[in-house]
């Protein structure tokens, strides 16, 4: 990932106190002091510019960063201290000064890489061009006229309503190129959206393309914008349509946005639609981005791919997702969806009878949720899903975004009735940070594997300043009854996993999480660092749950804790919630109570000596410094391939976490 940081300092005055701080002040009610902070165009501070404290009370300071930022340091009296929002002065005595700064979410070289690879993608078949200058047009764009053949990009056609028609009429495995000028702008004024009823291309494979050109009648680099423009208070509009047996079509290089304060789709698959890519679009503003139709019994789409593309402020989903052989793959996510429990940024949802079966979602970048929590899943599951790849993303929720309901990856039931399981089911390599009460869940799998992930979890889960947080935890097994229509949760693997609480975490944890399911389950070579020496309800390194018989391997596992009186081992019941029955144990105590099996017989305790394990964004690095424990402390039987950055291998015997040193 590309390291670019845009930083926004908010100066303070009188900045590190000292001879030039503003003096106490006394008054009728007291002696108070003077706290500064002030916010500046890429981030806000409230209270903002002076606030008075008066002597031995509390003030808490909210830091928030506008769209496109994230928090990447907090300055206290001119030293750093741990990256979180809010930040609360308490017994205050003296003056103080508070500043932060904002770093630009940068876009990862990897989906940079997948977005060039369309850009400079080569116009194939024949083209037919088409020029509009609608709503958020280039001041110069001049229109073309639909009385015109097309054939031209000198004399071009005009209205997207003509494209659509056009490309609807083309048969057979023919290559077509539909392609709008850059700077021009569509609307679609159909109640419905336009449909796409391009047909006859063979199954497996694409035959047109809709895309931009650049026209000679003006200068422009903006992407061609789409607008959805219609809603009439009951009926959502699709921008674009495939409806039935058609695609084959790639819609690429196109600024898709909906202009009815999203109330409209972007792209439309339902009813068999088939083969049909976005890619290198930015799409924004949308009820729903990109919907595959998850929901549709009768004919599923199948075949779908979103790559490369950019979603902004989707209001519930950015894509939706229910298509088999589909992959949504190298796009990044700012500011969608999971703004309540039904929102996500990514949903794959199953209806059909007999599930789906291979659906990639592998290397996107997701910062942020529509509207001031994360409330929702951020990568979402339900339903019955067969060879399913959730590999290489990054989910990022500010500290101060994040809520008890967030999870950054869940991959579950969802509450439905429709049969859940999952098979072949890899959820590797992901980076995880600040995604809520639990970073990552999985229920109903058979053969899961859950490996390399890294999950850090700093922000404070509270109510309010002052009261007491609660637990939250790093990653989740299967909870609760089982349901006659799922499938059993059984034979899962959890290996080299690094889950690291930061110093906001004050309420305690739970680091991993066994569930209460299922025989033969591996749990190994995973590391669980607890920084803050307030351990609140209490701090456990893992949940076994289940007896000791129904794993076929559990060892060589570590857990740090800067605090006193933590478990290694604790239980949990039916909700995941812990379990405070006196079956806790120390490490000792569990290893003499697994005597028998051995588990753990070989994890550890003792601090984990990370090269940076500090909360900014961008810098961190949990690789195991030279001389840290966790270096061939691992278990090579049991040990992935590769490690978190896929290129590193695992030495033999391996390191425990993530990364290989």
């Amino acid at each position: 990932m590309k390291k670019h940081l845009l930083i926004c300092v908010m100066f303070l005055s009188s900045c590190g106190g000292g001879a030039n701080s503003p003096s106490p002040i006394a008054s009728g009610s007291g002696t108070t002091y003077a706290i500064t902070a002030s916010s500046n165009v890429n981030g806000t501070i409230r209270p903002a510019a002076v606030t008075n404290v008066t002597s031995g009370g509390s003030q808490a300071f909210s830091m928030t960063c506008n769209t496109g930022y994230t928090l990447n340091s907090v300055t206290v009296d001119g030293s750093s201290v741990a990256v979180s929002s809010p930040y609360t002065f308490t017994n205050v005595v003296a003056t103080h000064t508070i500043t932060f700064t904002c770093a630009a979410v940068s876009v990862p070289s990897s989906i940079a890489a997948e977005q060039a690879l369309w850009t400079n993608m080569a116009v194939r078949g024949t083209p037919y061009y088409f020029c509009d200058c609608q709503t958020g047009a280039a001041g110069n764009c001049v229109a073309g006229s639909d009385s015109n053949a097309g054939t031209s990009a000198s004399a071009p056609k005009q209205t997207l309503a003509s494209a659509t028609a056009m490309i609807s009429g083309f048969t057979g495995d023919t290559n077509h190129t539909i392609a709008f000028c850059k700077g021009g702008s569509f609307n679609s004024v159909a109640t419905y959206g336009e449909s796409i009823n391009r047909s006859g291309c063979t199954a497996g494979t694409d035959c047109d393309d809709i895309r931009e050109y650049a026209s000679p009648a003006f200068t422009s680099s903006a992407a061609p914008i789409l607008n959805a423009t219609v809603f009439d208070g009951t009926n959502h509009q699709s921008l674009l349509v495939f409806s039935g047996n058609y695609g084959g079509v790639r819609i690429f290089n196109l600024a898709l946005n909906d202009t009815t304060s999203g109330n409209a789709q972007g792209v439309l698959l339902i009813y068999g639609a088939h083969d049909v890519t976005t890619a290198n679009n930015t799409i924004q503003n949308f009820y729903i981005g990109v919907d595959w139709a998850g929901d549709n019994t009768v004919s599923p789409s199948i075949r779908s791919k979103a790559r490369g593309n950019t979603f902004i402020n989707s209001r519930t989903i950015a894509i939706f997702g229910g298509a088999s052989n589909s992959e949504i793959d190298y796009n990044y996510f700012e500011g969608n969806g999971a703004n309540t429990i039904y929102d996500h940024a990514i949903y794959v949802g199953v209806d059909e009878v007999g599930g789906l079966n291979h659906i990639d979602v592998i290397g996107n970048y997701i910062h942020g949720q529509y509207g001031s929590k994360c409330l929702g899943n951020v990568i979402s599951m339900h339903g019955g899903i067969d060879y399913f790849n959730i590999t290489d993303n990054t989910v990022v929720i500010d500290a101060d975004k994040t809520a008890g309901g967030c999870t950054g990856i869940s991959v579950s039931s969802g509450g439905y009735t429709n049969p859940v399981w999952y098979h072949h089911l890899v959820v590797a390599r992901n980076t995880l940070i600040n995604t809520g009460k639990n970073a990552m869940d999985a229920e109903n799998d058979t053969g899961a594997i859950l490996e390399d992930n890294l999950i850090i979890q700093n922000w404070a889960y509270g109510s309010s300043p002052g009261v007491s947080q609660w637990m939250i935890g790093g990653i989740s097994l299967h909870h609760g009854a089982q349901r006659a229509q799922d499938e059993l949760s059984t034979a899962n693997t959890v290996r080299n996993n690094t889950v690291w609480f930061g110093p906001a975490v004050l309420g305690g944890a739970i680091g991993i999480d066994t569930g209460d399911q299922g025989t033969n389950n591996v749990l190994a070579n995973n590391t669980v660092t607890y920084t803050s020496t307030s351990i609140g309800q209490g701090v456990g390194c893992y949940s076994y749950t289940l007896a000791n018989a129904a794993f076929a391997f559990a060892n060589n596992n570590h857990c740090y804790v800067a605090a006193s009186g933590y478990w290694w081992r604790v239980m949990t019941d039916s909700n995941g919630q812990f379990i405070k029955d006196g079956t806790q144990m120390s490490l000792s105590a569990w290893q003499s109570y697994a005597a028998t099996q051995g588990w753990d017989s070989a994890s550890i305790t003792s601090a984990p000596n990370f090269v940076n394990a500090v909360p900014t964004y961008g810098s961190f690095n949990f690789k195991p410094n030279t001389g840290s424990p966790l270096i061939s402390a691992g278990s090579h039987a049991n040990a992935p391939t590769y490690d978190l950055t896929n290129v590193s291998t695992f030495g033999n015997p391996p390191d425990i976490g993530a990364y290989t040193h």
